[in-house]
């Protein structure tokens, strides 16, 4: 079996786990699995989530929300504040060094809510 497979087989089997309320042995023996491979598959997939890929023709996307400075609202808990200028910045900093600016006008005056999205 492809170790990405394996690897998915084993993410599951870890999911089934934390839903079940079983021991660790009870688990591994309905499982018919061994203790040692429980533990094993369970630090490589919290070490490493790349042996997860994705089957062919699935995409490998996740998003992570960010909070640009420089928009006035919610920061550190105080609504309405004004926090910088009506642009937002931040920087993505990738493997290798590889650095990406990001600008965007708030098209917003400092101390204007923003609009209501439908």
């Amino acid at each position: 079996m492809p170790r990405s497979k394996t690897a998915k087989l084993w993410q599951e089997r870890l999911r089934r786990f934390d839903r079940s309320r079983m021991s660790v042995a009870q688990f591994c023996r309905n499982e018919g699995v061994s203790q040692p491979s429980f533990y094993q598959w369970k630090k490589k997939l919290r070490q490493s989530p790349a042996l997860l890929e994705p089957e062919s023709g699935e995409p490998n996307v996740h998003f992570m929300p960010i909070r640009l400075p420089g928009l006035p609202g919610d920061q550190a808990g105080e609504p309405g504040r004004d926090v910088g200028p009506a642009t937002a910045c931040t920087t993505i900093e990738l493997p290798g060094g590889i650095r990406i600016r990001v600008e965007v006008p708030t098209d917003r005056q400092p101390g204007q809510r923003p609009e209501a999205r439908p």
